[in-house]
């Protein structure tokens, strides 16, 4: 009896370790398409286990795993948008539909439908999040996008959001930390100040850095909520795509170390926010941004509205939407928890938090 058990477990370890070696290699090139090796859908779809269907031409195709429903279309040459969950998530390349068969890149395989739809499958979880550090984006000097009809400064409502945020995450049990608690700056120097934002985070050992800012666009009529993870080398940012511009990333970077992660936690962020705040769905997107290029931790960068928008503007005056926002990310920060939460045990009760502000961190050393 004692040895069945035993050759059960062990069959089950081993089927483990062979699904995650299959996640890690993914499935075989099936194709090379924009100078990016192709991985087939079909492939993907059968060696992890998701139903699928595809559209009667072959260009779409819609993906079901677990509570989550995907669709991708492969129609044309930029086709980058897959809408998982009812709210958009760009790829980094094109999806590809040829001669009846569906393909992915394969980084986009690795770093986004495995992360999202088999996040069990993917390496090592991080620590199951209790440390959040807040980052009201820009400060002092540095006044962000400003709508002078209105009178806003992006500096000011990031802090104020930032302010209700860590309200309703203490009460929670969380352990918050800020960059700034008040109207300054971390540096009058804008790269040492993005630099010390990442080097405060390290320093209090978070779980997530959440830095939130306001939008602006050339054109007033623009719209909506969209997040940000650090883009993954070989691929491009979302917006590259439609200026024709290859601003491909090529060097790896401290924040390329949690990709996966970076992609769990803009998704359980999201995945709520333009339905639950009625704004118009962005996307989540990828972006070198200097913000996130060193985070130590899981790290997005948040833009619930758009500043420019005398709309929007107009609903960000209203006390009642700050704590809206606010509300929106306490619930998708929960949402994380409880993926991450899944695979790894509570936080031990001897893990300190940090003190719950700390302004302004220590100046990197020359």
């Amino acid at each position: 009896m004692r040895s069945a058990a035993f050759r059960r477990i062990a069959l089950a370890i081993l089927s483990l370790g062979a699904a995650t070696a299959l996640a890690a290699a993914g499935p075989a090139t099936a194709g090379r398409f924009y100078n990016t090796d192709y991985v087939s859908m079909v492939d993907v779809c059968s060696s992890l286990g998701l139903r699928f269907g595809l559209s009667a031409d072959g260009t779409v195709m819609t993906v079901v795993a677990g509570g989550h429903r995907a669709k991708l279309s492969g129609r044309h040459s930029e086709e980058r948008e897959m809408v998982l969950d009812d709210v958009r998530v760009y790829l980094g390349d094109p999806a590809v539909a040829r001669g009846g068969h569906f393909y992915v890149s394969r980084l986009d395989y690795l770093h986004r439908l495995l992360p999202l739809l088999r996040p069990d499958l993917i390496r090592a979880p991080v620590r199951r999040p209790h440390i959040i550090v807040i980052d009201p984006g820009h400060g002092g000097s540095d006044p962000g996008t400003q709508n002078r009809r209105y009178g806003l400064k992006e500096k000011d409502l990031t802090l104020d959001v930032a302010l209700r945020l860590r309200k309703l995450l203490l009460a929670e049990g969380w352990g918050v930390a800020m960059t700034r608690t008040s109207d300054t700056q971390l540096s009058t120097n804008k790269v040492t100040d993005l630099e010390l934002r990442a080097i405060f985070t390290g320093e209090q050992r978070a779980d997530v850095f959440l830095s939130i800012h306001f939008d602006a666009a050339p054109s007033a009529s623009v719209h909506g909520s969209e997040i940000f993870s650090y883009i993954p080398v070989g691929q491009r940012s979302t917006e590259s795509w439609g200026t024709g511009r290859n601003d491909r990333h090529t060097e790896v970077q401290a924040g390329n170390r949690n990709d996966d992660w970076n992609v769990v936690l803009a998704h359980s962020l999201f995945r709520v926010m333009p339905r639950g705040m009625a704004t118009f769905d962005h996307g989540e997107r990828i972006r070198d941004l200097s913000v996130l290029r060193n985070a130590p931790c899981p790290a997005v960068l948040v833009e619930p509205a758009y500043l420019s928008n005398d709309s929007e503007a107009q609903r960000l005056r209203d006390p009642a939407f700050r704590d809206r926002i606010a509300a929106t990310l306490a619930a998708g920060l929960r949402d994380y928890a409880a993926v991450i939460g899944t695979f790894q045990p509570a936080v031990p009760s001897f893990h300190a938090a940090p003190p719950p502000v700390l302004s302004r961190p220590t100046p990197p050393k020359p």
